[in-house]
């Protein structure tokens, strides 16, 4: 994967239980280093999909609520690579704080996930 490719290191599906008891789970996980936030990515393959889109920003908002010991920031990495993607679900992801990488520009936005 491009994780691997570009030597980050990660941990795979984190799942973090919300205050009503429902784990939400994100496919990669990278840890903070010092003064930098803990990122939680989940690779999207069906981005145009509303429900899951939906489904995922819950995961999100439900995560942010639970105290960690480090700031986090979520990123979700979208897959374009068979159609151009709904600008009403990117809107709707970044309106929740979460920011996103297109596929195919997953190399050259590879510094985000460092």
């Amino acid at each position: 994967n491009k994780l691997d490719e570009h030597n980050i290191s990660y941990g795979r599906d984190l799942p973090i239980v919300g205050t009503s008891g429902v784990v939400h789970s994100f496919d990669f996980f990278i840890s903070a280093r010092k003064n930098q936030k803990e990122k939680f990515i989940n690779a999207i393959s069906n981005p145009n999909n509303p429900m899951i889109i939906k489904s995922k920003v819950t995961d999100a908002i439900q995560a942010k609520k639970i105290k960690r010991h480090r700031p986090n920031k979520f990123i979700f990495i979208l897959n374009d690579s068979n159609k151009e993607i709904n600008e009403h679900h990117k809107n709707l992801l970044h309106e929740n704080d979460i920011s996103t990488i297109d596929f195919s520009e997953l190399d050259e936005q590879i510094a985000l996930l460092t």
